[in-house]
């Protein structure tokens, strides 16, 4: 995989206007990359390498690429939610991953990641859960929005959670900083938070390659679960509007009013209960998790 950010420079910051646009930008170094990787099989005319680029833009991804051996493209397939699994089983027909760590946008300066799946248990269970143990907790932010949400100890450790659908929970994680006692957290979150639940996680680290896996589900189920795309479709899809600030508070408003109807009809809890749960709704920040989608993902 081939790491090119300079077609995300302005098109203007380059000399004696090169590019008349950003479009011609990004087809340049496309193009470039692409070229440079044929080439560069030449050097190796035994081996099979893959080149993929993938597209994301609100919530939904889709992938291509194309196959080269010794500098001759052998393969090449169409734009598909999850066209890169099609060229990685050529590679490695064991490859049975639709997450690729590298293709999330901090790869390059994380220390170490986090891969999960949670499954037959609701979001707004999820967060009731998550709130309990954490919301209160100065030491980390807890930011909610209808399908996601996102649990921060600041400058150690995050982790994304994204309502697939009504049973299925996604969540990515990344290490800021690659600590015993950050792991040791991490583990203990896990296997606390979610006693009882069916899951799968694995606990990477990028500098040695060791990996650590916690899992309630069997083999069969965890190969099945990971191989389905949890991006095939948008999650948030909502009209667009100049006024972000009208926006934002309407979606506030909306999502204090949709997770108290939630939580009634999915949870049992008390009516004491409920009116706790709706004062911490209230008490989330305004910002949601926009700023770490940006990071993680790109431009949203």
């Amino acid at each position: 995989m081939a790491y090119y950010s300079n077609r995300e420079l302005e098109f203007d910051r380059f000399p004696d206007n090169y590019f008349k646009d950003q479009d011609e930008v990004e087809d340049f170094f496309e193009h470039y990359t692409a070229s440079h990787l044929l080439e560069f099989s030449r050097t190796y005319p035994d081996n099979d390498f893959a080149f993929v680029e993938v597209d994301c833009f609100g919530g939904k991804c889709t992938s291509n690429g194309f196959m080269m051996k010794n500098g001759v493209r052998s393969f090449e397939n169409e734009p598909h939610h999850s066209g890169h699994m099609e060229l990685f089983s050529k590679l490695d027909p064991a490859a049975n991953s639709w997450f690729f760590y590298p293709f999330s946008r901090t790869f390059f300066r994380d220390k170490g990641g986090v891969n999960g799946e949670i499954i037959n248990v609701t979001f707004p269970a999820l967060w009731l859960v998550i709130n309990v143990d954490y919301g209160k907790n100065t030491e980390f932010d807890f930011q909610l929005s209808q399908n996601e949400m996102m649990l921060t100890k600041n400058g150690q450790y995050d982790l994304y959670f994204m309502k697939v659908d009504d049973v299925r929970t996604k969540i990515i994680g990344t290490f800021i900083v690659m600590s015993q006692q950050n792991l040791e957290e991490v583990k203990a979150l896990i296997e606390e938070c979610f006693i009882g639940m069916g899951y799968y996680f694995s606990l990477d680290n990028f500098e040695t390659g060791e990996q650590i896996t916690l899992q309630t589900m069997d083999d069969r189920m965890v190969r099945d679960l990971t191989r389905r795309s949890y991006r095939a479709n948008v999650f948030n899809e909502r009209s667009f509007s100049f006024n972000d600030i009208v926006e934002e508070k309407q979606a506030q408003e909306q999502k204090s009013e949709d997770y108290g109807k939630l939580l009634k009809n999915e949870l049992f809890v008390n009516v004491d209960l409920q009116d706790k749960i709706q004062e911490d709704i209230q008490d989330e920040k305004s910002d949601g998790i926009s700023g770490f989608f940006k990071r993680f993902f790109g431009k949203s």
